[in-house]
């Protein structure tokens, strides 16, 4: 209760509200017409936010036959159909209007469709994903109580309420969970059914739910399905290898989920006739001729995105607003200073709690490769909001190693707490005065344009005739 008055405070009339980026509502209503498509806007373009997935409609000249893709912006005149072919334009004529698909991992709209039964297009989802973060604390709470009575860990009960605190109001979680639009709302929701994935895990006692709740966050940010070796871990420690009790919870922690990667390969298919297409390749956005140049994942996006996870900083100046962000965000060593602290730790009590934080600490790392590579930032943003589909195995990891928070360690804490509230009042909050710059985009892409123009000058070099 506490949570969700904190939450609803920080909100303000905006926690009433509809998104500016409802995808979840629209997509939920869209369904619930018998359609995976998005309607577009009253005045004929794209429905309302950011990032959709634009498919036009095309009739060949040459057999008046139907098909679908999209102009290809790093190849003027051309059209990229979805089964792979590409034509010239000058073979296709548009026919009809285009049509606008959600690209997210769509489990969050289920959750979203009781609300737009009721209320349509124009259904409000903030309170829904405000209502979901405030199970944050109590559940991170209840996860650390319960490991700590199997073993993992010595920390009392306030050195644990310190540790949810951190992952919850003391990191960029804050400023994403008052927010409601569709890509903080997706963390959000991602997190929790991690807490609950992770919690189920525990004891192996509940494989089948388990595996409803890593399917369910893995179809909601797609990087959590690579917390899956964390079941099957548990269940050697419980169970043993290859006995007959292990084979049983596997079978039964991977039937959902995979039924439920079943699911979504069909819902790709039928939308992009691709099974592992969720829609991102079709993103009219900025992005979009660095991306059909290097696709959604390269190496060549590795170093910004390292720069924007741990180099951006404020800038400080004698005039209003006095402090500027980049839309970027801030680096995570700003946003939540005690992890500095807690890595400077070695301390491990047993032989259990290691092997477990050093399982969680390299569950992190998968988890957190492919946001690494990824052709997006995570633009716009408080701070690296990427870092919350990985934080709460850290602090976990961190939680189990410790004998005891230090008073430092508290005070770190605390920081952060005022550093994400500054978030939360702050962001969205546009205009002359805010402390966000929004014009900043390219000072960090830069690295990764050139890496396109030099990966396009080595295809040419390779392609012409020695």
């Amino acid at each position: 209760m506490i949570s969700a008055l904190l939450l609803s405070l920080l909100a303000g009339k905006s926690g009433c509200r509809q998104s500016e980026s409802p995808h979840f509502v629209l997509q939920a209503d869209a369904w619930l017409n018998g359609k995976t498509d998005i309607d577009s806007a009253a005045n004929g373009r794209q429905p309302k936010g950011d990032d959709w997935a634009r498919i036009d409609q095309f009739k060949r000249k040459s057999n008046g036959a139907y098909v679908r893709g999209r102009y290809l912006m790093s190849k003027p005149g051309k059209v990229a159909l979805l089964s792979g072919e590409e034509l010239p334009t000058s073979a296709l004529s548009r026919s009809g209007k285009p049509s606008y698909y959600m690209t997210f991992p769509p489990f969050p709209s289920v959750l979203m469709l009781p609300v737009a039964a009721l209320g349509g297009k124009s259904a409000t989802d903030t309170p829904v994903v405000i209502a979901i973060a405030s199970l944050f604390v109590p559940l991170f709470f209840l996860l650390l109580v319960r490991l700590r009575t199997y073993g993992f860990g010595t920390l009392n009960n306030s050195d644990i309420f310190w540790i949810a605190t951190a992952g919850t109001f003391g990191s960029v979680f804050l400023f994403s969970a008052v927010q409601g639009s569709v890509w903080y709302a997706a963390h959000v929701i991602g997190g929790a059914l991690l807490l609950a994935f992770l919690n189920l895990t525990l004891g192996c006692r509940f494989p089948l739910l388990a595996g409803l709740a890593l399917g369910f966050a893995a179809t909601t940010r797609t990087p959590l399905a690579f917390a899956f070796p964390l079941f099957f871990l548990e269940a050697c420690r419980v169970h043993q290898f290859a006995t007959s009790q292990f084979w049983k919870v596997s079978f039964r922690f991977a039937a959902p989920v995979a039924a439920i990667a079943t699911a979504m390969a069909v819902y790709n298919y039928y939308r992009f006739q691709n099974v592992l297409e969720f829609g991102h390749s079709f993103l009219a956005v900025k992005q979009q001729f660095q991306m059909e140049a290097l696709g959604l994942f390269d190496l060549a996006y590795l170093k910004r995105n390292l720069f924007v996870a741990f180099g951006l900083t404020p800038q400080l100046s004698t005039s209003a607003p006095y402090i500027a962000i980049s839309g970027h965000g801030l680096a995570v060593w700003i946003t939540m200073p005690y992890l500095l602290l807690l890595i400077s730790f070695k301390t491990c009590h047993n032989k259990l709690s290691k092997h477990a934080s050093w399982a969680l600490f390299a569950a992190a790392l998968v988890v957190a490769l492919p946001t690494l590579f990824y052709q997006n930032t995570g633009w716009i943003q408080f701070g690296y909001r990427f870092c919350l589909d990985y934080l709460l195995l850290l602090l976990l990891a961190f939680a189990i190693r410790l004998p005891k928070l230090r008073l430092h360690v508290k005070f770190a804490i605390a920081l952060a707490v005022a550093i994400n509230l500054f978030g939360a009042i702050t962001f969205g909050q546009w205009g002359p005065c805010s402390h966000y710059d929004t014009s900043t985009y390219e000072t960090v892409s830069i690295q990764a344009n050139a890496s396109v123009r030099c990966h396009k000058h080595k295809i040419s070099q390779r392609q012409a005739p020695s």
